[in-house]
């Protein structure tokens, strides 16, 4: 796994890094809430490499597959999913931390969501300096990757019966301990407006946030065992490459 970019790349990160969400996140609200357009350029890309990248095939017959992400006007990145042949959305294209966490829309996530605990068992993941995060259940879902404005899938992650989504519950500000911390006071307003037909991006201006961290964990809960990670990463045999160029004049690419 390589990743190449500029620092602002880097830095367009936020999940992953000592910032604070919370104050980012007025922000990003402000800017939605008031009608500002958010500015979307073609700054970054990733390219997968299937396992015939591995194998002994001479480079000529390497077939990548490139997936642009866009800058929004707050300096993050976004790569658009879909889920379960859903509609592509944005996600927070996050270097900084791994795992696929995902608001719950049906026309946006259709068919059936289970569990991976039972009985389903809220949990908690931690970005920054540990106090905002999600709290979310463990479920599985087939992640298809997008480019913006296409409805035809860039790529569809291989992952026999589903990738694991982290379905997000509620972001949070504050954590102390399990159940104290200040939910998100805009994220149920907006999930409802879209389960009522509105497309409105409730998570700062994001469905969620798109892990491409190159790491994993496995938890083990009394309810049962479910695993997060890149899901990227988990294409069998493959690789990628994120790359990043602030020359808006050449061609960025996730290889």
């Amino acid at each position: 796994t390589v990743f190449k970019g500029t620092g602002r790349a880097w830095a367009s990160s936020p999940r992953g890094l000592n910032c604070n969400r919370k104050e980012l996140h007025r922000a990003l609200f402000l800017n939605n809430s008031v009608g500002v357009p958010i500015q979307r350029l073609p700054l970054i890309a990733i390219l997968i490499c299937h396992a015939i990248c591995y194998s002994q095939t001479s480079p000529s017959n390497v077939q990548p597959v490139t997936i642009p992400l866009y800058q929004n006007g707050n300096y993050n990145l976004e790569i658009y999913a879909a889920l379960n042949g859903g509609i592509p959305v944005p996600y927070l294209f996050d270097t900084g931390s791994y795992s696929f966490y995902s608001t719950y829309v049906p026309r946006l996530w259709p068919g059936r969501v289970n569990s991976t605990l039972s009985p389903p068992t809220k949990q908690y993941v931690f970005y920054g300096d540990g106090t905002n995060g999600y709290t979310f259940d463990p479920t599985t879902a087939a992640v298809s990757l997008f480019a913006p404005g296409s409805n035809i899938p860039a790529f569809a992650l291989p992952a026999p019966g589903g990738s694991q989504v982290g379905k997000i519950e509620t972001p949070f500000f504050d954590y102390t301990a399990p159940g104290k911390y200040t939910p998100d006071p805009a994220y149920a307003k907006d999930v409802a407006a879209d389960q009522a037909g509105a497309l409105v991006p409730p998570d700062s201006g994001f469905f969620g946030t798109f892990g491409a961290g190159p790491w994993g964990s496995i938890t083990n809960t009394p309810q049962g065992t479910y695993s997060l990670s890149n899901l990227i990463a988990e294409v069998p045999g493959g690789g990628y490459v994120v790359a990043a160029n602030w020359n808006r004049e050449r061609h960025n690419r996730f290889e």
